[in-house]
């Protein structure tokens, strides 16, 4: 029996075959396709064993911890709107930084 990790969708109850998102070898499954950045809560993700022979699910399966993907994220559709003392300085998202914090 070759046991191999798979990762389902934590939001799924009782998930089968169909759910799984990636699959891995005995030790390792990589989540590919997220951003840099990107922060995964924990049990966004659930991991457990597959047996691809049987295609049956071995043991229980156990939240992924939260995570936050590595790599350099650049804030995007930079704005600044002057105030009385200085400027509001916002990204496409909405995100407002506090001029105290900004470079000098």
């Amino acid at each position: 029996m070759a046991l191999q990790l798979v990762i389902v969708d934590g939001t799924v109850a009782t998930p089968t075959v169909n759910d799984i998102k990636f699959y891995g070898d005995n030790k390792v499954v990589k989540i590919t396709g997220r951003e840099p950045g990107d922060v995964i809560k924990d049990g966004e993700y659930k991991v457990a064993f597959y047996n691809a022979s049987s295609q049956v699910f071995i043991g229980h399966f156990v939240a992924v911890p939260g995570f936050t993907v590595s790599g350099e994220v650049d804030p995007t559709n930079v704005t600044a709107t002057p105030t009385d003392d200085g400027a509001d300085v916002s990204q496409g998202d909405g995100t407002t930084t506090d001029p105290a914090d900004t470079a000098k």
